[in-house]
């Protein structure tokens, strides 16, 4: 939310007018009124920052989502517009930021690491660690699975941070590119006038939805020891005559997996500790979990910038945001405190509904010889009670349904003029897409920033 906010300042910033919503009618923006925006685009990127810094300063620090290389580029993209060396400082700070988190975060998503999901149980562990000895979180070395997807990110990166830091410390910068420091193909990009004239966001597909995916959830976990005392009451549901009778006559799975406590604060609670992927003996129910499927499309983009039908430039667009991935990872974290929450709820109420038709069963069938009527009497009353604990327990499948998928961005150098923006997407090698993004137009008095929005990959 805090990036659409200031997008939409810092376009009204840029563009200097907008259209009314009711009437169409185009209103002008004054000049007071566009630094108003920009500095309320910058109030917006300080408090997303502020969020992460929340987040960090957490004790009970249970997510890898603590911070965002975008958020820290897209930050540093607003901080530079403003103009002033106050701000410039806080840029670098924010670019130096990204150049810290990228051997740290990058490896974390499948659009990046083939072996992201090894990767983020190991780091998870390695946060947990620092974070509770009150360490800091240090860079890394950079992991040996990246793929080559990742490499124009950490080129955009090193770009943004050492064309700023040849404008503010060009001795700095100097003594770097003597020893060899600044990669070359970083060196070659960085303009002599010391600024990007150009920035272009493309956001491209929808994010992955979150639907539902069934379990079978063992009612052993009614009577674990570490569960409340009101969750023990269920315990005597432990016997054999009920148990039986759980699996004739109400037909139940006689195993499924089973949920503790004790790894609640472990990465990918469902595989290791918090959930155990192995089957328990003991009435299994079904229950339903959010899941968000993310396939990574490892797309290459490139940004063609045409001049009167004539091809000037060619930049390469580095994936930013890969929010597809961070959705699927923020859900697979969740799911182990999902399950101990509403996944115990359910199990207690489960098992308060299997005494329920136990207990109607025994008085239909006291003598044994209505055994017929009885069963289909105590199957009628254990379905009406799981259909309104299925209804009040559903899994929780809300999300925000129009985010993209992901989000590429460019930063260059382009002379004061008009231009046609292009996109080539290559996947595997082979171009499966191209298109027109639009028409600019780019000033020398301030940068230019522009965004652009594709449903369809």
């Amino acid at each position: 939310i805090h990036y659409y906010l200031a997008k939409a300042y810092f376009n009204l910033y840029q563009d200097g007018s907008y259209k009314e919503f009711d009437s169409g009618d185009e209103k002008t923006v004054s000049n007071s009124q566009k630094t108003q925006y920009l500095f309320s685009a910058r109030a917006e990127m300080v408090a997303w920052d502020s969020f992460f810094r929340t987040i960090q300063q957490n004790k009970k620090f249970k997510t890898l989502y603590f911070n965002d290389i975008f958020a820290k580029l897209f930050a540093g993209t607003i901080h530079e517009a403003i103009g002033q060396r106050a701000e410039d400082q806080i840029a670098l700070k924010m670019y130096e930021d990204a150049r810290e988190m990228y051997p740290l975060l990058s490896p974390l998503y499948r659009d990046f690491n083939s072996d992201a999901d090894k990767y983020g149980e190991k780091f998870f562990k390695w946060v947990q660690k620092n974070y509770k000895e009150g360490k800091s979180l240090n860079p890394g070395k950079k992991d040996k699975s990246l793929l080559k997807v990742a490499d124009r990110l950490k080129e955009l990166i090193d770009y943004k941070y050492f064309k700023m830091l040849k404008k503010l410390r060009s001795s700095q910068f100097n003594n770097l590119k003597r020893n060899n420091k600044i990669p070359k193909s970083v060196l070659s990009k960085i303009d002599k006038k010391n600024k990007d004239s150009v920035t272009v966001n493309l956001e491209l597909g929808l994010v992955p939805i979150k639907d539902e995916k069934p379990i079978n959830l063992s009612l052993n976990a009614a009577f674990d020891k570490n569960y409340s005392t009101s969750t023990k009451l269920i315990a005597v549901a432990s016997n054999v005559a009920i148990r039986a009778f759980a699996y004739d006559k109400l037909g139940l799975k006689p195993r499924g997996l089973y949920v503790g406590r004790g790894g609640v604060d472990v990465y990918d609670s469902y595989n290791v500790g918090g959930m155990t992927n192995i089957a328990t003996t003991g009435p299994a129910l079904q229950f339903k979990v959010p899941e968000v499927k993310n396939e990574p499309h490892r797309l290459v983009i490139d940004l063609k910038v045409l001049k009167e039908n004539k091809i000037v430039k060619k930049i390469p667009m580095s994936l930013t945001a890969p929010l597809g991935e961070i959705a699927r990872l923020t859900n697979k974290e969740q799911l182990g405190g999902y399950l101990l929450s509403t996944g115990g709820k359910f199990l207690v109420k489960q098992g308060l509904a299997i005494l329920a038709a136990y207990g109607t069963y025994k008085a239909l069938n006291k003598n044994g010889d209505n055994e017929g009527f009885a069963k289909t009497m105590a199957l009628a009353t254990y379905l009406g009670s799981t259909a309104a604990i299925s209804y009040s327990e559903r899994a929780d499948i809300r999300h925000w349904t129009t985010l993209p998928r992901e989000i590429h961005t460019s930063s260059f150098y382009l002379p004061e003029g008009n231009y046609t923006l292009e996109a080539q997407i290559k996947k595997s090698g082979e171009i499966v897409n191209n298109f027109e993004l639009g028409k600019i137009s780019v000033s020398s008095k301030k940068p230019s920033f522009f965004s652009y929005r594709r449903n369809q990959l």
